[in-house]
């Protein structure tokens, strides 16, 4: 599992893009570092409406051929096999991580962990980004676990989201909390590196075991 500071995610050859929401120049910034001859594959939570809206937005950026994940009919074996053979993998999400981890649990989130694994980029975009922690902020219920000790959460500066990150790190000393704003994504590889993209807003709080260890 690469670390860097605090930050330890999940092992793979490819790029976790963590972003507050829809960005065009975040999505543009995820295509070019991903690979040239790989096709994009669209997961909107919400549906195929909002897929097709991504997947144009991707095309206007000069993606190369793209394709719909629909997780609501496709049956899981086309899931799995749909996403592990993606160059890119970008995953919208207007609803909150515990919606999001209920739609990716089981086959695309298998798939996607294979595509990241051999090389991938994945873009998760709002509650989508929020999932992928070991904590939930909208939910008591574990995360997809791709980050450990993390509670990913949207803007510091939203109302409420940095009161939530001080409560839950109160019972966590062990737990940091990710805020990430708007226009804003932050970036982890394989190898360790760790970037910020975009308008960098991006707040991290700690929890007590962190204090005065020069994390």
């Amino acid at each position: 599992m690469p670390q860097q500071s605090v930050f330890r995610w999940r092992d793979g050859r490819g790029w976790l893009v963590l972003a507050n929401g829809p960005s065009s120049e975040i999505r543009g910034m995820a295509l070019t570092r991903s690979a040239a001859d790989g096709a994009v594959a669209c997961v909107a939570i919400e549906g195929v409406a909002a897929a097709d809206a991504l997947l144009e937005d991707l095309e206007d950026l000069g993606a190369p051929s793209g394709f719909i994940v629909d997780l609501q009919s496709e049956d899981d074996d086309t899931i799995r096999d749909q996403l592990a053979n993606a160059g890119l993998v970008v995953v919208t999400a207007g609803v909150g991580p515990n919606d999001v981890r209920s739609a990716l649990m089981g086959a695309a989130i298998e798939g996607i962990g294979t595509a990241y694994a051999q090389g991938a980029v994945v873009l998760l975009e709002g509650g989508a980004a929020c999932a992928v922690g070991d904590h939930l902020y909208d939910s008591a219920a574990q995360g997809l676990g791709w980050f450990a000790h993390a509670l990913l959460m949207p803007d510091a500066r939203i109302e409420g989201v940095e009161a939530a990150a001080r409560e839950l790190l109160a019972s966590a000393p062990d737990a940091y909390a990710l805020m990430i704003g708007a226009e804003s994504a932050a970036v982890f590889g394989g190898d360790g590196q760790v970037e910020m993209w975009g308008e960098r807003r991006v707040t991290l709080l700690l929890g007590a075991q962190y204090r005065g260890t020069g994390a």
